[in-house]
């Protein structure tokens, strides 16, 4: 896996970086489940959840994605 620098409450913090959903590839339950795993192993705080999870999906899931109001993409 790559390595990136990202901003993380206020600082940069260096971690590696979750796999974006591949579609047609990737199970997006099981997807899903990896990048809580790995959200939650981070320390990410869940407000910035949406925010990385739209930056890693492909395809279909993006589109669906894309379709949620602003509100319900905040919501869990």
């Amino acid at each position: 896996m790559k390595r990136y620098d990202l901003p993380e409450d206020g600082y940069r913090r260096k971690f590696r970086t979750c796999k974006p959903a591949e579609d047609g590839r990737d199970d997006l339950d099981i997807w899903l489940t990896r990048f809580e795993r790995f959200a939650e192993s981070n320390s990410w705080s869940r407000e910035k959840w949406s925010s990385s999870l739209c930056a890693l999906l492909t395809g279909r899931a993006l589109d669906c994605y894309g379709r949620l109001s602003a509100e319900q993409a905040k919501t869990r």
